[in-house]
């Protein structure tokens, strides 16, 4: 989560790759870094930021982060109307819920729903979408 009263998201990336070094998780940095371009409205950027997560190798010591950071880049992608990698969307667990920064909260299972319906809309011809 961006801190509160830092408006600016160019002095909020500075100050996150300034500190960077002391952050033992880099999930933790990946899903900071990708709110923030998010936030800036560049969506790749945020995609490519949870992309560079390292999941798999900080899982038993930060699950919470890595997982987050897990469900994060597939639900961009999935808004983005890009395909989420099927393992990485099997692997969260059926009952994970995410809470955005907003408040809205997202579950795997609203994740897994936006997924099919843009599976659903890429196979439909375009005279019927």
């Amino acid at each position: 989560m961006v801190p509160i009263g830092l408006r600016n998201f160019d002095e909020a990336l500075r100050r996150l790759d300034a500190l960077e070094s002391e952050f033992p998780c880099r999930c933790g940095i990946c899903d900071l870094r990708s709110e923030i371009y998010w936030r800036m409205g560049d969506k790749a950027a945020a995609i490519e930021a949870l992309r560079a997560a390292p999941w798999g190798e900080e899982m038993d010591q930060f699950p919470a982060l890595a997982l987050e950071a897990m469900f994060l880049y597939c639900y961009f992608l999935a808004l983005e109307g890009r395909q989420a990698p099927p393992k990485l969307v099997d692997a969260i667990p059926s009952d994970y819920v995410s809470i955005q920064y907003d408040g809205k909260r997202v579950s795997k299972a609203d994740l897994v729903a936006l997924i099919e319906r843009i599976h659903n809309q890429k196979r439909r011809p375009a005279d019927l979408r």
